[in-house]
């Protein structure tokens, strides 16, 4: 009832380093958590509860994670933190800016950068107009972490 983690290496190349892409612990359930420990994320999140959430699916990942409660200090932080975070996850509904106007501006800094909306609004319509402004993915709250690793590894891996 504990599960089991296996651990195996392939052969890559020339060099004894495991890339992220295929070092990775798979659950009892057989899901696949994978080892990012040489990648950084922001979480844009004003919910503490919604937050924690998040960071907890992330753990076992060993990403490392930087957290802003808003939209001007994720964008600040974006800007000290640029040459390490490697992906944004973004709420919408954020104080002092909106997660449309953040992405906008996380955008001119660095162009590059995946960004995905984390909202709790799932009509067609809200999801229609996430793609079409500067998000890259999109997903509805509530979050489930087998989901968010997959949308994540399409960037990541």
């Amino acid at each position: 009832g504990k599960g089991t983690s296996f651990l195996f290496r392939l052969p890559a190349g020339t060099s004894d380093k495991i890339p992220a892409a295929i070092s990775a612990t798979i659950t009892s359930s057989g899901s696949v958590i994978p080892d990012w420990i040489e990648y950084c994320v922001l979480i844009v999140e004003d919910e503490i509860s919604n937050f924690m959430v998040v960071d907890s699916m992330l753990k076992k990942t060993n990403i490392q994670v930087i957290w802003a409660k808003n939209g001007e200090e994720a964008i600040e932080m974006f800007r000290e933190n640029i040459k390490r975070i490697n992906l944004v996850l973004m709420d919408i509904k954020l104080p002092k800016m909106d997660g449309f106007e953040t992405a906008e501006e996380i955008r001119k800094i660095k162009g590059s950068i995946p960004i995905i909306a984390l909202t709790a609004y799932a009509l067609p319509r809200e999801e229609h107009l996430i793609r079409q402004e500067k998000f890259d993915e999109y997903m509805a709250k509530p979050v489930i972490r087998d989901k968010l690793l997959r949308i994540m590894s399409n960037f990541l891996s």
